[in-house]
């Protein structure tokens, strides 16, 4: 099984993830911290997404269908520095990979997504 990095503490347990906490200043926060890479885009995905996004990492969906119309809503929500690409891309694309799929489905997502070592 390869490697899967499930990144529930990405934002720390500290004062700045609190709801409603942005980033001071995202433009700078985005140059210091790295993408990440969300495979999936339900209700999971669309809940984190965004949330990271406030605290300046660039979002990197990685989605079936990148052109969907409910996945470009989710990037829109996300931010400016959010897109959506294939699955295989988007980890390509990543320093950090975050699957958001059905827990039944995880090992063949992650088949798909290649060598993640290092990520």
């Amino acid at each position: 099984m390869k490697a899967i990095v499930i990144l529930l503490a990405l934002l720390g347990a500290t004062s700045a993830c609190k709801p409603g906490v942005k980033a001071d200043k995202p433009e700078e926060k985005l140059q210091d911290k790295p993408a990440a890479a969300i495979i999936g885009t339900g209700t999971l995905a669309g809940t984190l997404g965004p949330v990271m996004g406030e605290h300046g990492y660039r979002i990197i969906y990685g989605s079936r269908d990148p052109a969907r119309e409910s996945v470009q809503s989710l990037v829109k929500r996300t931010g400016a520095n959010a897109s959506a690409v294939g699955q295989r891309e988007a980890s390509v694309l990543a320093q950090i990979i975050l699957l958001a799929v059905p827990g039944e489905v995880v090992e063949a997502v992650a088949d798909t997504l290649g060598a993640l070592d290092g990520q």
